[in-house]
């Protein structure tokens, strides 16, 4: 029986429901200015390379752009990087 509590079924259904969403693109976020904010605060936290910071600006938005391919380039982007390069130090 599937249990209803079950974080691997669980993140299989969200993954399912997030590739059968429509797809969008940087359009959909624009049209939305707070959404906008939190994606442009994701390119200057990446650019600065706090990648863990723009992580999460980007994973933010993926529940309202689900199907997003802009997001999941630069969500797969700031992994790689946090990844082998970790955090630069601020200044």
């Amino acid at each position: 029986a599937i249990r209803p509590d079950d974080k691997g079924i669980n993140n299989l259904l969200s993954e399912a429901r997030a590739k059968s969403a429509p797809a969008t693109g940087l359009t959909d976020i624009k049209a939305n200015s707070e959404h906008w904010s939190i994606y442009l605060r994701g390119l200057e936290h990446y650019q600065a390379g706090s990648y863990k910071s723009a992580l999460e600006s980007w994973e933010s938005l993926q529940q309202f752009y689900p199907n997003n391919s802009d997001l999941e380039n630069n969500i797969g982007q700031a992994k790689l990087r946090l990844a082998t390069e970790g955090e630069r130090p601020q200044e």
